[in-house]
């Protein structure tokens, strides 16, 4: 489900979930800010809230094509509970307990594959590719652990699994989103017809960077980028 639409939802159906298990699988920050799952936990009582993210693409799920993913809880024995209870053998998946470094994986993340569809629709070669996912790796994890996640969160299913499956195929809306910007395309069409959550997510992740004093230059350049006008050109100034 989309993020946008999660807190309207959650308001018409929480009457209905009290006292269940909950794992969202929205991936972004909500208007203000503020995570999904603590909206799941300050509106729904007496209910495990968990998260569920990783490298998958929804076509290859409905194949039954062997995928991972990351499922998390505050609880690590919740983790591995709800692990071993929905894992198939084609869908397996991987316990850990950290909400809040599986939350961010998956909102940054999308905002990077639009950095790396820019330099995509650019030409800027594998080379640039390569090192805008490095360097938007420790972007991630500097952010994450500055707001309280652990690092090994990062390098994980829903980390680096899924930054490098989003930001290196057009199968992403996102990076195709951001290849779309480089050419010079009129992008509100493209945005009235799907939903891009790096789009939708990049504001409030400069809001809470800014916050608390981290510095995302990766972030800050698409945010330029789409909201003040800049030369898409201007993506390379992440490597200065």
């Amino acid at each position: 489900m989309p993020i946008k639409p999660t807190p309207e939802i959650l308001g018409t159906l929480k009457e209905h979930m009290c006292g269940t298990t909950i794992i969202v699988c929205s991936k972004g920050l909500l208007h203000d800010s503020s995570f999904v799952c603590d909206l799941f936990k300050n509106e729904v009582s007496n209910s495990q809230i968990g998260f569920l993210a990783g490298p998958n693409f929804a076509c290859d799920l409905a194949q039954n094509k062997f995928s991972m993913a990351d499922i998390a809880f505050d609880d690590i024995k919740t983790a591995k509970l709800f692990s071993n209870i929905l894992s198939t053998d084609t869908f397996k998946l991987n316990a850990i307990d950290d909400l809040i470094g599986a939350q961010i994986s998956g909102a940054v993340k999308n905002i990077v594959s639009i950095a790396c569809g820019i330099a995509y629709g650019l030409n800027l070669g594998e080379n640039a590719h390569s090192a805008l996912l490095t360097l938007a790796v420790s972007e991630m994890v500097n952010f994450g652990c500055s707001l309280g996640a652990k690092r090994e969160t990062f390098y994980g299913l829903c980390g680096l699994g899924d930054l490098v499956m989003t930001a290196s195929n057009e199968q992403s809306r996102n990076t195709s989103l951001g290849i779309a910007v480089a050419s010079g395309k009129d992008i509100s069409d493209l945005l009235d017809n799907t939903t891009c959550e790096g789009y939708d997510t990049i504001k409030q992740v400069k809001m809470l960077a800014e916050r608390h004093n981290i510095e995302m230059p990766i972030c800050q350049r698409v945010y330029e980028i789409l909201f003040e006008k800049k030369d898409p050109n201007s993506i390379i100034n992440v490597f200065k």
